[in-house]
């Protein structure tokens, strides 16, 4: 996240979340269930919003886990 906090202060938000877009598509390659996070990151622009959205990604393995 420290690499979007810089962008935002070089580039603006608007213009940073853009690239973050891509960044965060980026990260969650691979990753189970990550299409519907990516579409979710696509539509987003704001910083607060593109935060939620990664934060309940990071979350939902855990809370899946912890209901076995």
């Amino acid at each position: 996240m420290q690499y979007m906090e810089r962008l935002i202060k070089l580039k603006g938000e608007k213009i940073a979340i853009m690239k973050m877009r891509k960044h965060a598509a980026w990260y969650l390659k691979g990753l189970k269930g990550n299409s519907k996070m990516r579409r979710k990151i696509n539509e987003t622009e704001t910083r607060e919003s593109l935060l939620n959205i990664l934060y309940s990604f990071a979350e939902e393995p855990e809370a899946k886990s912890h209901a076995s």
